[in-house]
């Protein structure tokens, strides 16, 4: 019984980890996208 707990316990650390990851790269992308949005308007708002 312990085994097992410890084995799904282990799983959902590992997919908790994942997301964290997976979240903080989708963040670091979105803040890009933002940048080169930002950068794309500004000329149009210049002009």
């Amino acid at each position: 019984m312990y085994e097992a707990l410890s084995i799904i316990f282990g799983v959902i650390g590992f997919i908790l980890a994942v997301a964290v990851v997976i979240n903080s790269f989708v963040t670091k992308k979105r803040k890009l996208m933002a940048k080169t949005r930002e950068k794309d308007e500004n000329p149009g708002k210049a002009q």
